[in-house]
């Protein structure tokens, strides 16, 4: 039995759940289709531990970050065998996902045709202590930086990876890591 979330809004977070305070949360075979707010177009996580499995995130939209999910400030993110199409941040960063000074973990899952009009098409992660990307497909996908993933500071296991055919207009068409980050990179394919 599916859950589903569709055509909801927010004007500030979360178009269809905001999740905070030390909440501990798990989404299982949940569907989030339209759904629309300033930050987080689906999900918007502050402080609080979220899994995400089997899940499906379609055509939601931030006006600034987190097209999908924005997970800040303490968070603690899981997403596994999830989908992301045509997710967007309108005006700033991370298509499908904005994870900043958050933990996370993203595996096993689909990003595709998301678009961010700055950084992340896909996925944007700022300082993140401890990330984890690993087995996910990134395709089509589109940004001004990043086209696919940027990765800012922090720690990233980046292993088992397709990047493909994602575009930017300025630089890192499939990927892009700055500023310090301690990265571990394996095994991935990256081509156009």
């Amino acid at each position: 039995h599916t859950s589903r979330f569709e055509n909801n809004v927010a004007s500030t977070l979360g178009g269809a759940v905001s999740i905070g305070e030390r909440s501990n949360v798990t989404l299982d075979s949940v569907v989030f289709v339209g759904n629309q707010a300033d930050l987080g177009g689906a999900i918007s996580i502050t402080d609080a531990s979220v899994s995400i499995e089997a899940s499906r995130f379609e055509q939601n939209q931030a006006h600034s970050s987190g097209g999908a999910i924005r997970a800040v400030a303490g968070a603690s993110l899981l997403v596994d065998g999830s989908r992301f199409i045509g997710n967007v941040a309108e005006t700033i960063h991370g298509g499908a996902i904005y994870l900043s000074e958050a933990q996370g973990e993203i595996l096993n899952s689909t990003f595709d045709s998301n678009r961010a009009a700055v950084i992340g098409g896909a996925v944007y992660w700022y300082e993140v202590p401890d990330g984890i990307f690993a087995g996910n497909t990134v395709v089509n996908n589109r940004a001004q930086d990043g086209g696919g993933l940027q990765v800012i500071g922090g720690r990233a296991r980046v292993t088992s990876n397709v990047v493909r055919r994602n575009t930017a207009s300025s630089f890192g068409g499939g990927i892009v890591f700055n500023l310090g980050v301690d990265l571990t990179l394996r095994s991935n394919l990256i081509e156009r």
